[in-house]
């Protein structure tokens, strides 16, 4: 589901007998017992909870054209159990213990806490819930860019960008009465991959917790991807010698490219050195853009390591948006080690792959890095100049005194090959970071003409009030004849 708006208005699911036909409904699992289904409803969000022996003939198109009203109590044969409010709506029901409790999942970003909706509600007793516990659950953070020690402060005030909608995937299963298995997946926009995990349930004391080996063995079988792939991840976490003994049984040929990420992630985190290694291979799946997303993003999320450089850097320029975000990402992760080959890429006769490696040298801070994406502003092509541009302010940095003067060359080749947005930002850097090398300075003046931000710079720098570019010309002039 996506969004909290995502959700139908009437959302089935069901648990059915061992056995049952599946037919045509929404969504399905093993119980030894009778079938248990529920409906929500409207802008109250409220949950009907229904049992009866066999699955509503309900098909999911005419579920979404046509759901039912808010007092629906069931059909024939049905037995109607409760109808709870859940306050807001979940992207995830489940009905466990023969409908003694429901188990509700909300929407939810990666790396935010767990929100309240994620709860144990008691089906016969009205306004009985318990919020899941995830105290000291080993969440992965999603992986990010490395801090820049020369970032200027940026101005207060700005708003924070509202989070992209997330996509999510459940699947949960009972163990054992008040024991549930759950995996889960969530994605971004455009597929892009995240997290896929696995985790146990306890009803009492509403309890998350990490499933250990015992747990996760039936898992690496199972028929859904999902919790093959949520149990890797978990023995991945775990690190230890068992887990990895386990995972090295699991087969990487042959499987979809996500469980294949997964597997390899998970191997490489157990310290098993086959797993970085299906990770590159899976970098230079030409045919599989999923393969290559979710390899660059597991690098990306591991500790660094400078021998994959090369091969990250090969996936610069991809046709696959993602997949080059995360390459870019881990490149930058690997700091002074990935400058070399971000270089080599720079010097592509390919556009894209010069437009890229400028975007990963700027998460750089290295004075080699820095040099390279100076040289960068001087690219023959707008497309790069204006990388390099953006990557020298977003961050903005401090542009160590050494360059000052390849800074003024960039916003010259900038000005004179007609790259505004390029020209624009590398003006207001040169402010920001009070930049008055002389050569900075010449520069802005011969762009006052071109860039009204100029302008507002060189106000700023020098204390001068001049208002049009020939005062600042003249301006200048002045200067250089007094030196």
């Amino acid at each position: 589901m996506k969004g909290r708006r995502g959700l139908v208005a009437a959302l089935l699911l069901a648990v059915a007998p061992a056995g049952a036909e599946p037919g045509r409904h929404l969504n399905y699992a093993e119980s030894t017992n009778r079938l248990v289904y529920a409906f929500v409803f409207g802008s109250h969000d409220t949950c009907h909870v229904i049992r009866r022996e066999r699955p509503p003939d309900i098909p999911f198109a005419d579920l979404q054209r046509r759901p039912p009203r808010d007092g629906y109590r069931g059909g024939t044969g049905e037995h109607f159990l409760a109808a709870l409010p859940l306050g807001m709506r979940p992207v995830h029901i489940h009905p466990t213990d023969d409908a003694l409790h429901l188990l509700t999942f909300a929407n939810r970003s990666i790396t935010g806490g767990p929100p309240e909706e994620d709860s144990v509600r008691w089906v016969e007793e009205e306004g009985r819930r318990e919020t899941l516990d995830y105290d000291g659950f080993p969440f992965d953070a999603e992986p990010a860019w490395p801090a820049f020690a020369r970032a200027l402060p940026v101005e207060p005030g700005g708003r924070e960008a509202a989070g992209a909608a997330l996509n999510y995937a459940f699947l949960v299963r009972q163990r054992a009465p008040g024991r549930l298995v759950v995996a889960r997946q969530t994605e971004g926009e455009e597929g892009a991959p995240s997290e896929r995990l696995c985790f146990l349930v306890t009803v009492a004391g509403a309890r998350v917790s990490l499933p250990d080996e015992a747990d996760c063995k039936p898992l690496l079988d199972d028929g859904e991807e999902l919790f093959r792939a949520g149990a890797a991840w978990a023995l991945g976490v775990r690190g230890s010698r068992e887990a990895g003994a386990l995972l090295k049984g699991m087969p990487l040929k042959g499987s979809p490219p996500l469980l294949r990420a997964a597997i390899a992630r998970a191997l490489a985190r157990c310290g098993e050195a086959s797993g970085r290694a299906a990770l590159l291979a899976l970098l230079r799946e030409e045919k599989e853009p999923a393969a290559r997303r979710a390899a660059a993003w597991a690098l990306a999320g591991l500790p660094p390591d400078a021998r994959e450089a090369d091969a990250l850097a090969a996936l610069l320029g991809d046709d696959d948006a993602v997949a080059c975000l995360h390459a870019r990402l881990a490149l930058a992760r690997l700091g002074a080690g990935a400058v070399g080959a971000l270089t080599r890429a720079s010097r592509s006769s390919r556009v894209e792959l010069r437009r890229d490696a400028a975007f990963a040298l700027g998460r750089i801070d290295d004075a080699a890095a820095e040099e390279r994406l100076l040289v960068l502003l001087r690219d023959g092509d707008d497309a790069v100049r204006t990388a390099a541009a953006v990557a020298l302010t977003d961050p903005p940095r401090s542009i160590l005194p050494e360059h000052h003067e390849a800074f003024a060359q960039g916003m010259d080749a900038c000005r004179k090959g007609g790259s505004g947005k390029a020209l624009r930002r590398l003006c207001t850097l040169a402010a920001h970071g009070e930049f008055r090398h002389e050569a900075v300075l010449k520069a802005l003046v011969d762009a006052a003409a071109a860039e009204p931000r100029a302008i507002a710079s060189l106000q700023h720098l020098t204390g001068e009030k001049r208002e049009s570019p020939a005062e600042w010309a003249a301006w200048w002039r002045a200067r250089a004849a007094a030196r």
